[in-house]
């Protein structure tokens, strides 16, 4: 009976049948590819056949879509008939088959040929016993060995851990019959034997809005290059998987954790798949990797940090508002931004700087620029390197509107370093009498003027007593008033007048 299509696969392996055998692959679907070990040698329509010329040996052919070979036993003078059977796909491997030897002393010969997974050459049985793996001989490349070995008539039966394949073979001198054991009849999907994904990593940091990206290693058996293999990442609550839920929408090969995921345990499950074919691997999942922290790395989780995007373990936030100073464009919140404010610590939105050295006055430590710090200078916004502070008033001069403290105000003051306030002016020179050295301005300063208040170029002192005659009351000392005296040049007290 042929099996349905559905069964069958596209890779038959063939062992050394006695005289060697022919060979008839038949394609199951228009524009079918045949190689024999490795080298095209057809391209068959549906429903037509590649007759291989007589082989012996050790074969493997394959197709790109559904292949049946059947093989036909040689006599010893060309085709020997009835023996005729089809070859089962490995695909279609039982683990166990119980069969018979034709009896009745028709044969004189019997041979089982067996195929098994190269792991198995040394654990398959046969009737109960290991056959050994000395018997095998390994069909190149295709990851299978085969054995044939001689049978007495009767029943018997063949056990593995993995599928195997069998030829039951009988030989006679006019006779021979060549039979499978047995098959699997299961659809086999063709182009994807099992793609596998191995060493499934996550690698990246678990920080929130840092990129995680899972590597592994795609192979599959048939050699077929990977396809859309899937992924999907997956949360939970710890690194063995408590409370595991699939990420909405994450299913990328990199995913960037949210502040959702804060302090939890990421993963990612690889499915693997073949360009060819729809068969899907197995998935598997890389081992967690967490617990996710806050994405600037400051140790403060996300939803309390004030800057979760930038690292600030401080939390420092000189305004007070929502954001703190590693993120915030204006530190003191007083309108300019701080790439543009003088004093990006300190409120100071008019930005005054009196001594334009680039450090606003509100937080210059010395805003003259006089070398003398604020908190100690007395004009701290006018330059006074002296000090100096002619009234004592805490006030310097620099910037003290009235010197000297008289209540007349510098710019209006006559004397404005001395107290003068009734701001009398003799000469009326612009200088007050008390800072003016020539009071009358007759050219005589006042420390040696006989009379300081009165023009006396001269210093005419008749009498002698140090006052001059012009502020001199009695110029001749008589004791009689100048106004009075009949000879106010000449002493003469009697006011004798003949």
């Amino acid at each position: 009976m042929t099996p349905p299509v559905s069964a069958w696969g596209t890779k038959a392996l063939v062992s050394d049948l006695p005289n060697g055998a022919q060979y008839r692959i038949l394609a199951a679907e228009d524009d079918t590819s045949v190689s024999q070990d490795g080298s095209p040698v057809s391209r068959l329509a549906a429903g037509k056949f590649h007759f291989t010329g007589t082989l012996s040996g050790n074969h493997v052919f394959e197709a790109d879509k559904p292949i049946l070979v059947a093989a036909f036993m040689e006599g010893g003078g060309g085709m020997g008939d009835p023996a005729m059977g089809s070859l089962v796909p490995p695909e279609q491997f039982l683990n166990r088959y119980t069969f018979s030897t034709i009896g009745g002393g028709l044969f004189s010969r019997h041979h089982l040929q067996v195929i098994v997974d190269n792991t198995e050459t040394g654990t398959i049985t046969l009737d109960g016993s290991p056959i050994g793996a000395g018997k095998f001989v390994a069909i190149g490349g295709t990851g299978y060995s085969v054995a044939t070995i001689p049978l007495p008539e009767g029943s018997h039966n063949t056990a593995s851990n993995l599928g195997h394949g069998i030829f039951v073979i009988g030989l006679a001198n006019f006779n021979s019959y060549l039979y499978p054991g047995g098959t699997q009849l299961g659809g086999i999907i063709i182009g994807n034997d099992t793609p596998v994904a191995a060493n499934v990593s996550v690698g990246g940091t678990p920080v929130v809005n840092s990129a995680l990206t899972v590597s592994y290693t795609y192979s599959d058996t048939e050699g077929d290059l990977e396809g859309a293999s899937s992924f999907q990442w997956l949360v939970a609550s710890d690194a063995v998987g408590t409370h595991k839920v699939a990420i909405p929408d994450a299913t990328n090969k990199s995913y960037r954790p949210t502040v959702t995921d804060f302090n939890k345990y990421i993963t990612v499950e690889v499915t693997p798949v073949a360009q060819t074919g729809t068969t899907v691997g197995t998935p598997v999942e890389a081992s967690f990797v967490g617990p996710v922290v806050d994405n600037d790395g400051d140790g403060i989780p996300s939803d309390t940090d004030n800057c979760p995007a930038d690292a600030n373990a401080d939390q420092a936030n000189n305004d007070g508002d929502a954001l703190g100073d590693v993120c915030d464009t204006d530190d003191d919140n007083d309108g300019v931004k701080d790439g543009a404010d003088n004093c990006p610590l300190v409120v100071n939105a008019d930005q005054t700087d009196t001594d334009g050295d680039g450090a606003g006055d509100a937080c210059d430590t010395d805003d003259d620029n006089d070398g003398v710090k604020d908190g100690a200078d007395n004009c701290p916004l006018v330059i006074n390197a002296d000090q100096t502070d002619t009234d004592g008033d805490g006030a310097g001069d620099a910037c003290d509107t009235d010197d000297d403290n008289d209540g007349v105000k510098d710019g209006a003051d006559n004397c404005p370093l001395v107290v003068n306030a009734k701001q009398t002016d003799t000469d009326g020179d612009g200088a007050g009498d008390a800072c003016d050295t020539d009071d009358d301005n007759d050219a005589v300063k006042d420390g040696a003027d006989n009379c300081p208040l009165v023009v006396n170029a001269k210093q005419t002192d008749t009498d002698g007593d140090g006052a001059g005659d012009a502020c001199d009351t009695d110029d001749d000392n008589d004791a009689v008033k100048d106004g009075a005296d009949n000879c106010p040049l000449v002493a003469n007290a009697k006011q004798t007048d003949t």
